[in-house]
């Protein structure tokens, strides 16, 4: 019996997409761990929080209206597992925008567009 999980045809696609696009802008020298980060590698990383936060993958299945990615649980596996190959990590807005969801269209509007572009 075969328990490998395989791409569909459409994920395999967004795999590739997602690959190209994270290998393209992660530099290849990019320093992991935060404790050993100079000033300049942490500009570095936020400038590629905002490039992820611009395709709506800081937040992927929230909603595009808002800045998320309008994406499938699906879609968010392939990222993370990308990612994880970069050794970077799927790290959103966490409870803060979790919480915003909820809120009025007012405050969504307002607050959630710049947290989930970075």
């Amino acid at each position: 019996m075969d328990f490998e999980l395989k791409d569909t045809p459409e994920m395999a696609a967004f795999r590739k997409e997602a690959r190209a696009f994270l290998q393209g802008i992660i530099p290849k020298d990019m320093v992991i761990s935060p404790q050993e980060l100079s000033d300049a590698q942490m500009e570095i990383r936020r400038e590629l929080t905002r490039k992820v936060g611009a395709k709506g993958w800081l937040e992927p299945m929230f909603p595009k209206e808002y800045g998320g990615g309008g994406l499938s649980a699906d879609h968010v596996v392939v990222l993370a597992e990308e990612m994880d190959d970069l050794q970077m990590s799927l790290v959103g807005e966490g409870p803060v925008a979790d919480v915003l969801i909820w809120g009025t269209e007012e405050q969504k509007q307002h607050f959630l567009p710049p947290m989930l572009k970075g």
